[in-house]
């Protein structure tokens, strides 16, 4: 079905198209009670888009997808990564972490670092399927994992 989605660098002019699609996302939060606030959290700020690298996935021109990214220390640190309730359990997140994972591999960054809730099952449950073998912090909100060139 989504055979026709192009994955490209984030560009300063997509930070509108981001910050829409952030809030179509986040509004699958308001059926979690403890969660709900996520829904009506400001999205990020155009200027932190345009700020950031990352890779936007499209379909048929627009924009469905997306992973900001940013380096941190010798991690490379996923500040967010959303996409369009229009392509939901296709697989269009996991192949935007694989870029990010690509990308860590590349700047031979240490690890993809990230935080994320616990649950529910699109969050932490999710990026450690993912990301497999992530080790958890002693913090709640913190998975970090070997980029892919570890073997695991």
């Amino acid at each position: 079905m989504f055979q026709d989605i192009d994955l490209r660098l984030m560009l300063r002019q997509d930070a509108t198209d981001l910050q829409r699609l952030l809030v179509e996302a986040r509004d699958r939060y308001r059926n979690i009670p403890e969660l709900e606030y996520v829904a009506d959290t400001p999205p990020v700020s155009a200027e932190r888009f345009r700020a950031g690298t990352g890779w936007i996935a499209t379909y048929r021109g627009e924009i469905v997808g997306y992973a900001l990214v940013r380096s941190v220390d010798n991690l490379l640190f996923l500040g967010n990564i959303s996409t369009s309730p229009s392509v939901r359990r296709s697989g269009m997140g996991s192949r935007l972490l694989e870029k990010v994972r690509q990308s860590a591999m590349t700047s031979q960054a240490e690890a993809v670092a990230l935080t994320t809730f616990r649950s529910p099952a699109w969050n932490g449950p999710w990026f450690r399927r993912c990301l497999e073998q992530g080790r958890s912090d002693s913090r709640d909100d913190v998975d970090i994992a070997p980029p892919a060139r570890s073997g695991r």
